[in-house]
């Protein structure tokens, strides 16, 4: 009689196993961020007779837009200046200044000195963390403008240190190409700086765009207008591989709460977004997280100006290089933009007051082999919109698609990363020498705490299924085969594989999303699979709530000497789980039949994560 039986073949795919490991502290403290942008994208002489004219009270001059964040965790300490060097043949018309903090909006202009060289405009007090300081600094165009104007804006004081950013921007008629002039990510701690730590939970994610685009000022019916060449229609950015986001770290706000008047309670708040030229219909919004509708893993709303809401859509994408998040906004509003900047909180409980317990909104990848965290975009116009592929992604073959890249400095200190965690399994029949089916769990408590080092995703599983325990031969004549082509690997169009090549069902709790994810367990054909076996199967995670479709292949060869099968399971995806429970069909066509023998049957597992060299030994055996 089989006893007990321990069965790891498909649970060992999505291991990642809870740590124990607490993140390296960086110290908190006050750090900078500046941006600075043209307005009208393009400088012109003959844009001076416009700039008498005040249109809702402000000037139709060509200008200059500085904006410093604090981005640390920590207020700042004493005075801060901002400063514009302007380019050469530009004269200033007025200076105007503002706090984020100030209710109203009002003009600061007075605490700004227009005369100087370069242009000061001089904060008196603390600046607390997300506040933000902006100077616009309104100009002529003299003669003596050369051909591309070089701007150079900085702040410092405060206790932060010093930051700096550049502008380049032609002074003339612009042929503007659509496309990204430049694009930012980067990965920060509570100092402000790059967070390099594997596995920790960074402070915040910070994603800026800038696009080659002609804009002018208008002022149109009492109002001032943005004209622009080309208007974005869909913007798609793609995580840093291993870099895994959470759903829950924040409550939901409801659509219709997004809808209202009030919108989102502020504990649903999980970070910002900012659009220049900020105009009529610009975009200068809380970041809330939302219920996400059905087929989508997450949803994220913000508002415009005009109070119009709007809703970026999170999901599972697979790359070339593997599974990665994506954040997609589709059909933008036909509006003037420049740049788009979006901070993400990486512990919104700390950073919205709503005394929720902290749950952290970011991971950081545990491969340490030095290559760059890199974050990719891309999108297209509406005078020029791009194609699809047919699972939706983007088709980058079109080149009305233009991308961009951003790399972060590489992870570092995966020795300091630990897992560790429990399966179980049971026969549907304890009967010796029988067809049965197989209930497998793989229970992984997750430390969602953000000041502790998350378990690294596994990599690498090699495991040796029982003596005795084989694959039924009479099962063989009623099971169909999946083909490469059906399960599509590497995409995220529906598998089409057979209903009769079906041998097992699969359920997946994540501590990323809500809910029970679902899938199938599927027969891979004969040679036709990744690994050219005999025996080879598909893990297809489809679950038709969040819309997350995953498809990890498992290879299944024979031991020459003991005649075991075991199973290798190599570059795993990198998400976390919880609690993951497989049922392999039982019944006359069961695909598995026990050992003849009775006694305790126990499955070994080498496990591998991605925290351990590429050619170092297996860090846990189950």
């Amino acid at each position: 009689m089989v006893k007990r039986l321990v069965f790891s073949l498909a649970a060992v795919l999505l291991a990642i196993l809870v740590s124990t490991g607490v993140a390296s502290a960086a110290v908190p403290a006050a750090d900078w961020s500046i941006e600075t942008f043209a307005k009208p994208t393009n400088f012109s002489m003959g844009q001076n007779a416009e700039c008498e004219a005040i249109v809702r009270e402000e000037l139709l001059c060509d200008s200059y837009e500085v904006s410093a964040v604090n981005t640390g965790s920590r207020a700042t300490e004493g005075p801060v200046t901002l400063t514009d060097t302007l380019p050469a043949g530009l004269a200033v018309k007025e200076v105007q200044f503002f706090w984020s903090g100030l209710a109203e909006g009002g003009n600061l202009g007075f605490l700004c000195e227009p005369a100087s060289v370069p242009v000061r405009c001089n904060w008196p007090s603390a600046l607390n963390p997300d506040e933000t300081l902006k100077m616009v600094v309104y100009v002529t165009v003299g003669p003596g403008a050369a051909g591309s104007l070089s701007d150079t804006a900085s702040v410092s004081g405060g206790g932060a240190g010093e930051a700096s950013a550049s502008l380049q921007s032609p002074n003339g008629p612009l042929g503007a190409l659509f496309g990204v002039s430049s694009f930012s990510a980067p990965i920060t701690g509570v100092d402000g700086a790059s967070d390099t730590q594997a596995g920790s939970h960074p402070y915040e994610y910070t994603a800026r765009i800038d696009l080659n685009n002609l804009i002018r000022q208008t002022p149109v019916g009492g109002y001032r207008g943005d004209t622009s060449v080309h208007d974005v229609k869909d913007v798609a950015v793609d995580l840093p591989l291993g870099f895994v986001g959470s759903a829950l770290a924040a409550p939901t706000c409801t659509l219709s709460q997004l809808n209202s008047a009030e919108h989102c309670p502020p504990a649903t708040r999980i970070g910002h977004i900012l659009s220049e030229p900020l105009g009529a219909a610009g975009v200068e919004s809380p970041l809330w997280n939302i219920v996400p509708e059905h087929g989508v893993a997450a949803e994220f709303g913000y508002t415009d100006v005009t109070h119009v809401s709007h809703v970026l859509y999170a999901s599972v994408a697979p790359t070339p290089a593997g599974y990665v998040l994506r954040t997609t906004s589709p059909d933008v509003p036909q509006v003037a933009l420049a740049s788009v900047v979006v901070n993400v909180y990486g512990n919104p409980a700390a950073r919205d007051g709503s005394g929720n317990v902290p749950v952290a909104q970011f991971t950081n990848p545990a491969d340490c082999s030095g290559e760059p965290l890199t974050s990719t975009i891309h999108m297209d116009s509406w005078q020029n919109p791009g194609s699809y592929n047919a699972d939706g992604s983007p088709n980058l073959s079109d080149p009305s698609w233009v991308s961009a890249g951003s790399e972060a400095p590489p992870v570092t200190g995966c020795d300091q990363l630990q897992f560790s965690g429990s399966l179980t399994a049971q026969p549907e029949t304890t009967q010796g020498d029988a067809p049965s089916g197989l209930n497998v769990e793989l229970r992984v408590p997750q430390s969602e705490n953000p000041e502790t080092l998350a378990t690294p995703p596994l990599r690498k599983a090699v495991v040796a299924l029982p003596a005795g325990l084989a694959v039924d031969p009479s099962a063989a004549g009623g099971l169909a085969v999946c083909s490469l082509g059906q399960i599509g690997l590497g995409n995220s169009v529906q598998p089409s594989c057979p209903e009769a090549s079906k041998i097992g069902s699969v359920e997946l709790e994540t501590p990323a999303l809500a809910g029970v994810l679902t899938g199938s367990v599927y027969l891979a054909a004969q040679d036709e699979n990744p690994f050219h076996t005999l025996l080879a199967g598909y893990i297809v995670i489809d679950d038709p709530t969040t819309g997350v479709l995953v498809k990890i292949p498992g290879r299944l060869e024979p031991d020459p000497v003991t005649g075991q099968i075991v199973a290798t399971f190599d570059e795993s995806p990198q998400f976390p789980v919880s609690d993951i429970r497989l049922h392999f069909f039982g019944g006359p066509r069961a695909p598995l039949v026990t050992p003849v023998a009775c006694g305790t049957y126990t499955t070994s597992a080498q496990l591998t994560p991605w925290s351990a060299p590429d050619s170092g030994p297996p860090t846990s055996t189950a």
